[in-house]
Protein backbone atom coordinates (compact mmCIF):
# COMPACT_ATOMS: atom_id res chain seq x y z
CA UNK A 1 0.00 0.00 0.00
CA UNK A 2 1.77 2.97 -1.07
CA UNK A 3 1.94 6.41 0.82
CA UNK A 4 1.88 10.08 0.15
CA UNK A 5 5.46 11.31 1.51
CA UNK A 6 5.63 14.76 0.61
CA UNK A 7 9.60 14.81 -1.43
CA UNK A 8 12.73 16.89 0.58
CA UNK A 9 12.11 20.33 -2.05
CA UNK A 10 8.40 19.92 -1.28
CA UNK A 11 9.01 19.37 2.80
CA UNK A 12 11.67 22.59 2.07
CA UNK A 13 9.24 24.74 0.18
CA UNK A 14 6.20 24.55 1.78
CA UNK A 15 4.78 23.28 -1.10
CA UNK A 16 1.78 19.91 -1.01
CA UNK A 17 3.53 16.81 -2.18
CA UNK A 18 2.40 15.82 -5.62
CA UNK A 19 0.77 12.34 -6.18
CA UNK A 20 3.02 10.23 -7.87
CA UNK A 21 1.50 7.87 -11.35
CA UNK A 22 0.44 5.10 -9.20
CA UNK A 23 -1.05 7.44 -6.51
CA UNK A 24 -3.34 8.28 -9.50
CA UNK A 25 -4.15 5.47 -10.11
CA UNK A 26 -5.66 4.02 -7.11
CA UNK A 27 -7.37 6.86 -6.48
CA UNK A 28 -9.15 6.58 -9.75
CA UNK A 29 -9.89 2.63 -9.01
CA UNK A 30 -11.36 3.89 -5.83
CA UNK A 31 -13.29 6.42 -7.91
CA UNK A 32 -14.64 3.15 -9.66
CA UNK A 33 -15.89 0.95 -6.73
CA UNK A 34 -16.81 4.45 -5.01
CA UNK A 35 -19.86 4.48 -7.54
CA UNK A 36 -21.71 1.79 -5.99
CA UNK A 37 -21.46 3.29 -2.71
CA UNK A 38 -22.45 6.39 -3.57
CA UNK A 39 -25.53 5.33 -5.12
CA UNK A 40 -26.99 3.91 -1.51
CA UNK A 41 -25.88 7.45 -0.19
CA UNK A 42 -27.83 9.17 -2.59
CA UNK A 43 -30.71 7.26 -2.44
CA UNK A 44 -30.67 7.61 1.48
CA UNK A 45 -30.64 11.26 1.28
CA UNK A 46 -33.70 11.34 -0.75
CA UNK A 47 -35.37 9.03 1.42
CA UNK A 48 -34.37 11.07 4.33
CA UNK A 49 -35.67 14.06 2.54
CA UNK A 50 -39.12 12.51 1.76
CA UNK A 51 -39.30 11.78 5.76
CA UNK A 52 -38.79 14.99 6.36
CA UNK A 53 -41.46 15.94 4.46
CA UNK A 54 -44.17 13.89 5.98
CA UNK A 55 -42.57 14.76 9.57
CA UNK A 56 -43.54 18.50 8.46
CA UNK A 57 -46.93 17.66 6.99
CA UNK A 58 -48.07 15.48 10.26
CA UNK A 59 -46.88 18.04 12.62
CA UNK A 60 -48.99 20.88 10.67
CA UNK A 61 -51.45 18.46 10.58
CA UNK A 62 -51.26 17.97 14.25
CA UNK A 63 -51.75 21.16 15.34
CA UNK A 64 -55.26 19.93 15.00
CA UNK A 65 -55.13 16.30 15.58
CA UNK A 66 -53.02 14.74 18.57
CA UNK A 67 -52.75 11.49 16.64
CA UNK A 68 -50.58 13.18 13.59
CA UNK A 69 -48.40 15.30 15.94
CA UNK A 70 -47.19 12.09 17.39
CA UNK A 71 -46.94 10.63 14.38
CA UNK A 72 -45.03 13.49 13.55
CA UNK A 73 -42.88 13.58 16.03
CA UNK A 74 -41.99 10.19 15.75
CA UNK A 75 -41.39 10.83 11.48
CA UNK A 76 -39.22 13.10 12.27
CA UNK A 77 -37.15 11.05 14.70
CA UNK A 78 -36.64 8.86 12.19
CA UNK A 79 -35.78 11.36 9.47
CA UNK A 80 -32.92 12.50 12.19
CA UNK A 81 -31.56 8.42 12.25
CA UNK A 82 -31.48 8.30 8.25
CA UNK A 83 -29.55 11.62 7.99
CA UNK A 84 -27.23 10.06 9.85
CA UNK A 85 -27.01 6.65 8.72
CA UNK A 86 -26.61 8.74 5.30
CA UNK A 87 -23.54 10.33 6.76
CA UNK A 88 -21.99 7.18 8.21
CA UNK A 89 -22.31 5.44 4.59
CA UNK A 90 -20.69 8.66 3.01
CA UNK A 91 -17.71 8.09 5.29
CA UNK A 92 -17.76 4.62 4.36
CA UNK A 93 -18.69 3.36 7.58
CA UNK A 94 -20.22 -0.16 7.68
CA UNK A 95 -22.55 0.85 10.44
CA UNK A 96 -24.12 3.52 8.24
CA UNK A 97 -26.28 0.90 6.48
CA UNK A 98 -26.72 -1.13 9.10
CA UNK A 99 -28.57 2.03 11.06
CA UNK A 100 -30.36 2.77 7.83
CA UNK A 101 -31.63 -0.89 7.77
CA UNK A 102 -33.01 -0.98 10.79
CA UNK A 103 -34.24 2.30 10.64
CA UNK A 104 -36.60 1.53 7.46
CA UNK A 105 -38.11 -1.54 9.69
CA UNK A 106 -38.74 0.76 12.24
CA UNK A 107 -40.59 2.87 10.05
CA UNK A 108 -42.71 -0.07 8.92
CA UNK A 109 -43.31 -0.95 12.55
CA UNK A 110 -44.50 2.59 13.29
CA UNK A 111 -46.57 2.52 9.78
CA UNK A 112 -48.15 -0.68 10.88
CA UNK A 113 -49.02 -0.24 14.27
CA UNK A 114 -50.83 3.63 12.82
CA UNK A 115 -52.65 1.58 10.30
CA UNK A 116 -53.40 -0.48 13.03
CA UNK A 117 -54.76 1.57 15.55
CA UNK A 118 -56.97 3.95 12.87
CA UNK A 119 -58.72 0.25 12.13
CA UNK A 120 -59.08 -0.50 15.56
CA UNK A 121 -61.06 2.78 16.32
CA UNK A 122 -62.96 3.01 13.39
CA UNK A 123 -66.44 3.02 13.62
CA UNK A 124 -69.40 1.87 11.49
CA UNK A 125 -70.98 5.35 11.25
CA UNK A 126 -72.86 6.75 8.45
CA UNK A 127 -71.33 8.92 5.43
CA UNK A 128 -74.97 10.83 5.80
CA UNK A 129 -76.94 12.50 8.20
CA UNK A 130 -79.99 13.32 6.27
CA UNK A 131 -82.97 11.73 7.49
CA UNK A 132 -84.48 12.03 4.25
CA UNK A 133 -81.24 10.52 2.30
CA UNK A 134 -80.97 7.46 4.82
CA UNK A 135 -84.27 6.56 4.50
CA UNK A 136 -84.42 6.53 0.92
CA UNK A 137 -80.81 4.36 1.13
CA UNK A 138 -82.78 1.61 3.76
CA UNK A 139 -85.53 1.21 0.68
CA UNK A 140 -84.61 -1.34 -1.82
CA UNK A 141 -86.53 0.02 -4.81
CA UNK A 142 -84.74 3.58 -3.66
CA UNK A 143 -81.39 1.95 -3.72
CA UNK A 144 -82.07 0.17 -6.93
CA UNK A 145 -83.13 2.86 -8.71
CA UNK A 146 -79.86 4.77 -7.67
CA UNK A 147 -78.07 1.99 -9.44
CA UNK A 148 -79.95 2.28 -12.32
CA UNK A 149 -78.92 6.23 -12.27
CA UNK A 150 -75.43 5.48 -12.43
CA UNK A 151 -74.49 5.18 -8.77
CA UNK A 152 -72.71 1.63 -8.31
CA UNK A 153 -73.24 -1.10 -5.30
CA UNK A 154 -69.73 -0.34 -4.22
CA UNK A 155 -70.11 2.77 -3.46
CA UNK A 156 -73.51 2.25 -1.29
CA UNK A 157 -71.75 -0.22 0.13
CA UNK A 158 -69.03 2.01 1.36
CA UNK A 159 -71.67 4.55 2.80
CA UNK A 160 -73.57 2.42 4.59
CA UNK A 161 -70.38 0.93 6.12
CA UNK A 162 -67.53 3.15 6.04
CA UNK A 163 -65.74 1.38 8.82
CA UNK A 164 -65.47 -1.65 6.63
CA UNK A 165 -64.02 0.66 3.54
CA UNK A 166 -61.28 2.24 6.08
CA UNK A 167 -60.04 -0.96 7.55
CA UNK A 168 -59.73 -2.19 3.99
CA UNK A 169 -57.75 1.50 3.46
CA UNK A 170 -55.74 1.08 6.04
CA UNK A 171 -55.01 -2.70 5.18
CA UNK A 172 -53.67 -1.45 2.20
CA UNK A 173 -51.61 1.31 3.47
CA UNK A 174 -49.56 -1.34 5.92
CA UNK A 175 -49.30 -3.56 2.46
CA UNK A 176 -47.91 -0.97 0.64
CA UNK A 177 -45.66 -0.41 3.72
CA UNK A 178 -44.31 -3.66 4.21
CA UNK A 179 -43.28 -4.18 0.31
CA UNK A 180 -41.47 -0.48 0.22
CA UNK A 181 -39.95 -0.52 3.68
CA UNK A 182 -39.43 -4.08 3.62
CA UNK A 183 -37.05 -4.15 0.51
CA UNK A 184 -35.61 -0.67 0.91
CA UNK A 185 -34.24 -2.09 4.27
CA UNK A 186 -32.87 -5.27 2.55
CA UNK A 187 -31.35 -2.99 -0.28
CA UNK A 188 -29.67 -1.40 2.98
CA UNK A 189 -28.50 -4.08 5.10
CA UNK A 190 -27.02 -5.42 1.23
CA UNK A 191 -24.90 -2.44 1.19
CA UNK A 192 -22.69 -3.39 4.04
CA UNK A 193 -20.75 -6.33 2.01
CA UNK A 194 -20.61 -3.92 -0.93
CA UNK A 195 -18.72 -1.23 2.00
CA UNK A 196 -16.76 -3.73 3.28
CA UNK A 197 -15.56 -4.76 0.16
CA UNK A 198 -14.08 -1.01 -1.06
CA UNK A 199 -12.92 -0.73 2.29
CA UNK A 200 -10.63 -3.90 1.99
CA UNK A 201 -9.76 -3.14 -1.89
CA UNK A 202 -8.94 0.92 -0.98
CA UNK A 203 -5.79 2.11 0.32
CA UNK A 204 -5.66 3.91 3.89
CA UNK A 205 -4.89 7.46 2.33
CA UNK A 206 -7.60 7.14 -0.12
CA UNK A 207 -9.92 6.72 2.47
CA UNK A 208 -8.42 9.10 5.06
CA UNK A 209 -8.80 11.61 2.17
CA UNK A 210 -12.51 10.26 1.50
CA UNK A 211 -13.63 10.69 5.59
CA UNK A 212 -11.73 14.21 5.97
CA UNK A 213 -13.73 15.47 2.69
CA UNK A 214 -17.17 13.62 3.48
Amino acid sequence: MSEMRPTPAASATGVAPVLNAEQLGELDQARVRWRKVQGAVKFARFSAWTLALAAIIGLLIGIFDVTSAVMGLVLLAVTVIEFRGAGLLQKADPKGPMMLGWNQLMLLGLIGAYCFYQAYIATAKPMVSDPQLMEILADPASRQALQDAGLSSGLLQMIDNPAQTNKLGYALVAFVSLVVQGLTALYYFSRRRVVEAYLRATPAWVLEVQRRAA
